[in-house]
């Protein structure tokens, strides 16, 4: 269970929002330089789902990885992901929810690199924490923030357990 910390500063990110960055992002994408599209689990697979749509790339993927216990951050371990045969020599859009310090972004697509052969990786995210991220900045993302993203699948789900 997530405990929230009330002293963090939110915001609640709306559906139309969420369309309209990943149209802007999708513009600036070439085609022709992604094969597979790797949703990072669990926050990029409802970004990646839409970007294969907006892309028509039905190839998708998604890598298991975690890094946060609540707010905590910690060290980013990989869970699972595809068999290495689909990735290798393939050129991969790598996708997550938000690009906070990096270190998720950084270490999955080390692993693409190492474990799986892939030819190419490009991350795009729908927000970069420009407060935290502290590596070269990602390929793509939507928007720059310093607060806490509440995205609507977040909310959706938490009204849903409810």
């Amino acid at each position: 269970m997530i405990v929230q910390n009330e002293a963090i500063s939110k915001q609640y990110v709306s559906w139309g929002e969420i369309r309209e960055i990943i149209y802007d992002i999708c513009q600036k994408i070439d085609k022709s330089k992604v094969d597979v599209i790797c949703g990072i689990s669990v926050g990029g697979l409802v970004p990646a789902s839409f970007f294969s749509l907006e892309l028509q790339e039905k190839n998708v993927v998604s890598v298991s990885c975690q890094s946060y216990n609540g707010y905590k951050r910690g060290k980013v371990v990989i869970k699972n992901g595809p068999e290495k045969c689909f990735l290798e020599g393939k050129k991969i859009l790598l996708v997550d929810d938000i690009f906070d310090s990096g270190n998720t972004i950084v270490r999955v697509s080390e692993h693409l690199y190492e474990y799986y052969g892939v030819a190419s990786v490009d991350a795009a995210a729908l927000y970069l924490n420009t407060d935290h991220y502290k590596y070269e900045y990602p390929t793509y993302w939507g928007k720059e923030t310093s607060k806490w993203i509440v995205f609507p699948w977040e909310v959706s789900y938490s009204e849903f357990a409810h």
